[in-house]
């Protein structure tokens, strides 16, 4: 290779593995472009492969597929091993595992071919990786401890330190916290050896969490304060935060109040100095914990309430439920019992999550509930089909019988066939009625709920394999991007749950004395954040109670779905309309918006399952067709009604009116 070149590309790439920015891009390319030689070719579209990765995955792939296509060209053995490998990574960022797969293994076999021990042992780990972010634990050790055997054969510290560390990480997973602290501890020795500071400091914080996680406070500290001194002497802030905090919360368990509030305080500070609101939610949290062991409740609900807020700003559920069970618990011992149950009433609301076994295990029922229904639909048609064979043939054996009893007995057996066979379409219907529901079922899950999971999965992959050199705003904006799709997960999961216990009768009417002005009003103060985000006005008309007597949740729950969807379609700017009316025996509201609206064939269709109507929603939102279903459903149960008034391009406005026993 031209040694100007090499040197260009060495200067290049310098640049970009401290951060890839757009000019390494430019100048790679434009190197590129003058480049001649097919070996110096090869090796800029694979770095351009890589300099594309995690900002545009299509140039990354048209890159790599293009050093893949000239490498097999130039059988160039490397080039191809390498292509492969680059090819993998981004389709494993994608989370097609299966594709991923198939491209490790291709560059395995040439790297097998040339003898390649280190290229060997570096697809293992990485196929290890896969395995384990499928939760195949047993493959992903079978695959860590080949490359860890091979990094130890050729001594390869710097290998066998990180592959120690990922089988550590697997046996975390499997809470096997004794076997994982073994290995971390083998992966710190290297690191230590090879003076791998960085590295160095994540092992200390891995075996501290591993102490901590059984409750032996003493040797959590010990490996924590370790990791605490190199973070200070490297100035890595924001793991120096959430170490800090770590120490903070073994001396709360150890009821050391005074020590945990000094690191607590500390870390509090760095996380506003970094704008780190999720781990300010935490500071916080600790804070207010300590203060009421310490019986010092107000300073406590003042933490709690200001952490409230930016756990609400966020809208990080599992932080909302913490706040608001400590919340509930401050008040109760302050003799507050009405804020108290209010907070508690709060927590319930946010209890449940997308990893509750609960859901797992409803999501489960939904699908044998479907395949026992379908075998007992199958049963039947069969038992019914074996009747009218039964009866036809009877009647062609007594067709003489028949012919001297009398045309009036003829006539009642067809009639019983007629019915049977009617029978028969009936059920063959519910059937095709039911398999369709199936299919629709597993294509929410393969689909709303697999795309958000690459997406975790892909960004998490991303700031594992970076997270040295990423900057603090790239790793909030993965967070935020994980908190987005984690969220579009829990409502769609909530929504399959929702409408799945109410066909099965699980949720009834249970009506209660209420305010629904000050229901709506509580309703409308939890989606400002979401239309001061569109700058959507929530515009009340009434400034008055509205006392009335019928099920609040259900209530609620239609109005906060319609309210959603007013927001979700609604372009930036808007206006939303909402009024509450009543009269001596009915109340209602009406949600009015001034979003895109609905054609005829959308009116007629958008209380059913699964419909996903014409319009989209205008920031990005995801919708899954199930949130006018709940919508009607509830309605119906409450004995109410619901109506929509639209014309395409005029907005909708949804007006639903319930029977109560009393209305002021």
């Amino acid at each position: 290779m031209n040694q100007l070149i090499k040197l260009q590309i060495f200067l290049i790439l310098l640049s970009a593995s401290l951060s890839v920015s757009g000019s390494a891009i430019d100048s790679l390319e434009k190197v590129l472009q003058s480049s001649s030689a097919d070996s110096t070719r090869i090796q800029l579209l694979g770095d351009l492969c890589f300099a594309y990765r995690g900002t545009d995955t299509e140039k990354a792939k048209h890159f790599g597929t293009e050093a893949l296509r000239l490498s097999l060209k130039t059988n160039n053995l490397k080039g191809i091993a390498q292509s492969y490998n680059d090819l993998g990574i981004l389709f494993f960022d994608e989370g097609n595992y299966t594709k991923a797969s198939e491209y490790y293994n291709e560059s395995l076999k040439i790297r097998q071919k040339l003898g390649d021990e280190k290229g060997i042992a570096a697809i293992y780990n990485k196929l290890g990786i896969l395995h384990q972010t499928k939760g195949e634990f047993k493959e992903a050790l079978d695959y860590q401890f080949k490359a860890l055997k091979i990094y130890e054969a050729i001594s390869f510290d710097y290998g066998t330190s990180y592959c120690l560390n990922n089988i550590a990480i697997i046996y975390y997973n499997l809470s096997k916290y004794d076997e994982s602290l073994k290995f971390h501890k083998q992966s710190l020795s290297i690191k230590e050896k090879i003076n791998d500071l960085s590295g160095i400091s994540g092992s200390l914080s891995n075996i501290g969490n591993i102490y901590f996680s059984q409750k032996n406070y003493t040797e959590a500290i010990i490996h924590f304060k370790k990791a605490e001194k190199i973070q200070r002497e490297r100035k890595e802030l924001y793991y120096l935060a959430s170490t800090l905090n770590n120490l903070g919360s073994c001396y709360k368990s150890l009821e050391n109040y005074k020590e945990a509030l000094k690191y607590i305080t500390e870390s509090y500070a760095i996380r506003l100095k970094l704008n780190d609101k999720v781990g300010q939610t935490s500071c916080l949290l600790n804070t207010a914990q300590i203060q009421m062991h310490l019986s010092q409740f107000d300073p406590a609900l003042e933490m709690l309430h200001k952490g409230l807020l930016i756990a609400q700003e966020l809208g990080a559920k599992d932080e909302l439920e913490n706040y608001y069970q400590n919340l509930s618990e401050a008040y109760k011992a302050t003799g507050d019992h009405k804020k108290s149950l209010a907070f508690f009433k709060l927590r319930n609301a946010y209890r449940d999550s997308i990893y509750s076994e609960e859901n797992n295990r409803q999501i489960a029922e939904m699908q044998t509930k479907y395949d026992t229904e379908k075998k007992e639909q199958q049963i039947a048609l069969l038992t019914r089909e074996k009747k009218i064979n039964d009866i036809v043939n009877e009647r062609k054996h007594n067709t003489l019988l028949l012919s001297s009893a009398g045309l009036g007995i003829a006539l009642v057996l067809v009639c019983i066939i007629l019915l049977m066979y009617r029978q028969k379409e009936t059920a063959n219907k519910r059937l095709i009625q039911l398999d369709k529901e199936k299919n629709e079922f597993l294509g929410i899950a393969a689909h709303d709920l697999k795309n958000p999971l690459q997406t975790i999965i892909g960004f998490c992959q991303m700031q594992a394999d970076y997270f040295d050199k990423l900057s603090k705003e790239k790793i909030l904006k993965y967070s935020q991007n994980i908190e987005v799709s984690a969220r579009r997960m829990i409502e769609l999961i909530n929504n399959l749950l929702d409408i799945n216990a109410i066909e099965q009768g699980k949720i009834r009417s249970h009506p209660e004395f209420f305010d629904m002005y000050e229901q709506v009003t509580k309703t409308l103060s939890n989606f400002e954040y979401a239309a001061h985000q569109k700058n959507i006005q929530l515009v009340l008309s009434r400034k008055d109670s509205l006392a009335v007597t019928t099920d609040r949740y259900m209530v609620s729950q239609v109005f906060e779905n319609l309210l959603s969807n007013a927001i979700k379609y609604s372009p930036a700017g808007k206006k939303i309309f909402i009024d509450l009316f009543a009269d001596p025996k009915t109340a209602g509201f009406s949600i009015r918006d001034e979003g895109p609206g609905m054609n005829d064939e959308d009116k007629k269709k958008m209380f059913g399952k699964f419909t996903r109507l014409s319009a989209r929603p205008t920031g990005g939102e995801s919708s899954n067709g199930l949130g006018l279903s709940i919508v009607k459903k509830l309605t119906d149960l409450i004995g109410g009604n619901i109506s929509c008034e639209s014309k395409p391009g005029a907005g909708c406005c949804f007006i639903v009116q319930f029977p109560i026993n009393s209305a002021v």
